[in-house]
């Protein structure tokens, strides 16, 4: 594996797993780690500068999210999402963010509203940029990003841990199989969830975003 400069700046607030975890999950995400390669400690070590119990840590999560895979004594090695496994991993998406988006966006302070239209207007740039192309990862975190923003700013924190994770395993198997955002779909999400924002309304907003990952989805499988 090609890597170089440890990423991870002092002091930092969070716990250092959980720094690790991102760093690990962006590196696999944007192609720096690809499907099937085997992750060294040591190698990661050398890269991050910490030691290894936070990152068999980070790595014992990442397997939980499907983004490794680990076998006791025997390897570490970047995962290979399945078209079943990006099903199902989705089916799971779709149900928290509905069931946060509905509690958190009816309460929704117009500060927050006004966030998500920059947020949406942000995520709409790259999908227009990339038209029928596949979208980066950085592309990809973006839109779902807007997609989620009301239901991860749900006052439920278990709520929130289970939509990280599960959006971390979505947007990895969308990436491994070069996803796109059919442009079409995308605008339609764009223009109901803005106005569904500005009226608090949650069901015409999760009904927006639900047909926005069939189309992803059908699209990428």
């Amino acid at each position: 594996m090609t890597i170089a400069g440890p990423p991870l700046a002092a002091p930092i607030r969070r716990l250092l797993a959980d720094e690790v975890h991102d760093v690990l999950a962006r590196a696999i995400l944007d192609g720096t780690f690809m499907p099937g390669e085997r992750l060294n400690d040591d190698e990661l070590i050398t890269w991050l500068q910490v030691s290894r119990t936070p990152i068999r840590t980070a790595l014992e999560r990442l397997a939980t999210a499907g983004y490794v895979e680990l076998r006791a004594n025997r390897y570490t090695r970047v995962g290979r999402p399945s078209r079943d496994d990006v099903r199902l991993t989705d089916d799971v998406v779709r149900a928290t963010l509905r069931w946060a988006t509905t509690r958190a966006l009816e309460n929704a302070a117009e500060s927050q509203v006004e966030e998500f239209a920059r947020a949406l207007a942000s995520a709409d740039r790259i999908v227009q940029r990339a038209g029928s192309r596949p979208l980066s990862a950085v592309g990809l975190s973006v839109v779902y990003r807007a997609v989620g923003y009301f239901a991860v700013r749900s006052s439920n924190e278990m709520m929130r841990v289970a939509i990280d994770d599960a959006t971390w395993r979505l947007l990895f198997g969308l990436r491994v199989l070069e996803a796109r955002i059919p442009t079409d779909a995308w605008a339609a999400f764009r223009d109901e969830a803005g106005r569904a924002a500005v009226d608090r309304d949650a069901a015409r907003f999760s009904a927006a975003a639900d047909a926005l990952h069939a189309a992803v989805l059908g699209d990428a499988v």
